[in-house]
C-alpha cells in the first residue's frame, strides 16, 4: 500500500486520468471519422467529431 499511496501519488493519478481521457478523445474522434467517410449516420458522427476535437483541443497543456 506504502509503494502506491505515496507523496507521489496525486500527480501520478492526474497524468493518468488526463492520459485515459485524451486517448478515450482520440479513439472517438477516429471512429467517427471513419464512419463520416464511410457515410455512416453523417450528422450523428460529424457532431461527435467536432465534440472531440474541441474537448481535445482544450484539453491540451498550454505553451510556456
Amino acid at each position: 500500500m506504502e509503494a502506491i499511496f505515496n507523496p507521489s501519488f496525486p500527480y501520478r493519478f492526474f497524468h493518468m486520468a488526463v492520459a485515459s481521457f485524451l486517448t478515450g478523445g482520440f479513439v472517438v474522434a477516429g471512429v467517427s471519422a471513419w464512419f463520416l467517410l464511410r457515410d455512416r449516420d453523417p450528422e450523428a458522427n460529424r457532431r461527435a467529431l467536432s465534440m472531440c476535437l474541441w474537448l481535445l483541443l482544450f484539453s491540451r497543456r498550454p505553451k510556456r
